[in-house]
């Protein structure tokens, strides 16, 4: 069954998004540019959280530091 919408056009540039900054991370690490680098490596950190944030709308209470969820919450 094929699904319709923005969610499965937006994982696909996300892949597509994924592939060009490993191209950018590769090309950077052979040239030796440290900027490059850094930058590719904070936009996949960028791709996880995004990908992260929307895997887990279910719960809407964002994680403290430090505070453990118990029964009597």
């Amino acid at each position: 069954m094929k699904k319709s919408g923005i969610i499965p056009l937006l994982r696909g540039v996300l892949v597509w998004l994924s592939v060009l900054n490993l191209g950018v991370l590769l090309m950077s690490i052979l040239t030796v540019k440290p900027l490059w680098i850094g930058l590719s490596i904070s936009f996949f950190a960028l791709m996880i959280a995004f990908q992260n944030h929307h895997q887990s709308e279910k719960s809407e209470e964002l994680p403290v530091l430090g505070k453990e969820k118990t029964n009597a919450d």
